[in-house]
């Protein structure tokens, strides 16, 4: 017995090659490539089932909003109206080899039951009819009484609820778009928690700079000294960006940075957190002052 035989058995077993769909329907159409790619196209075929990869190592992938593999498939076969290409066709088949369908998803899908599509696979496993709840019980006085608990179990027992599955629910362009804006929200409330964070972190580096400088501070007047430097180059920067030939802030660090190009301290990342902290010293006193 193999390393992994139970592992390609439950492939086989759970899941139908996306070639062999194709194949099957080839047939159904009267060996009609075009035909076939305009019935997947037409019933979305590359959103409405759930796309899966086996890799190298026979792990079974979901394949989430990736639908350029059937899209491909779609538009490469409903072109071949006017002559066939087997060379294309193999090229697609090797493409397509990883790829696969949940069999169950097949055996359900409305546009291949309407077809008589017959998925055939010996090694699908059965899947479990859903019995029926049991007869309501009448008592002496008549009422009807159902038993819900058991009427319940009897249920999750014959689909097999509980159970773990990789089966996720069917994709629209809805739940697409759901869960696209879901995604762009955390992006930005991400991009905002690293902004809070950078100006954290500048504010620390300058307390920092300010501990290194007044550890040998004679009085309190001199350390103080360090947040009027501050206010100073703030002030300072604001002068120069009000000027006729204005700069930004940005524009005026970053011509520090390059005419003093390899002295510590006055590379471009390093004045933007100073200025972080003496922008934020100056600010309030110029709107104390505007009142």
């Amino acid at each position: 017995m193999g390393l992994l035989d139970n592992q390609k058995l439950k492939i086989q077993q759970e899941y139908t090659k996306i070639w062999d769909v194709v194949q099957k329907l080839y047939d159904l159409s009267g060996n009609n490539w075009d035909e076939v790619g305009q019935f997947l196209g037409h019933h979305d075929f590359d959103t409405k089932l759930q796309l899966y990869r086996v890799d190298s190592h026979l792990k079974i992938n979901l394949v989430n909003f990736d639908f350029e593999p059937i899209r491909n498939l779609i538009n490469t076969l409903s072109m071949m109206w006017l002559e066939q290409d087997d060379e294309e066709l193999k090229n697609l088949r090797f493409k397509l080899y990883s790829y696969y369908w949940n069999s169950f998803d097949l055996d359900i899908f409305e546009p291949l039951k309407n077809i008589g599509f017959n998925n055939d696979n010996p090694l699908q496993k059965t899947i479990p009819k859903i019995s029926k709840a049991p007869k309501p019980i009448t008592p002496l006085n008549g009422s009807s009484i159902i038993p819900t608990q058991k009427r319940d179990q009897a249920v999750k027992d014959s689909i097999g609820c509980g159970q773990p599955s990789v089966q996720q629910l069917e994709p629209n362009i809805e739940n697409l778009n759901t869960e696209i804006m879901r995604l762009k929200g955390v992006v930005m409330d991400k991009t905002k928690n690293i902004e809070k964070l950078q100006e954290r972190i500048a504010e620390l580096e300058v307390k920092e700079m300010q501990f290194h400088s007044s550890r040998n501070a004679i009085n309190n007047d001199e350390i103080n000294l360090i947040n009027n430097d501050l206010i100073f180059v703030a002030a300072l920067v604001k002068m120069l960006s009000n000027e006729k030939r204005a700069y930004t802030q940005s524009k005026i660090l970053e011509m520090i940075e390059d005419a003093n190009n390899g002295i510590t301290g006055l590379s471009k990342s390093r004045t933007e957190k100073v200025m972080a902290v003496a922008n934020k010293l100056y600010k309030p006193l110029i709107k104390n002052k505007m009142k």
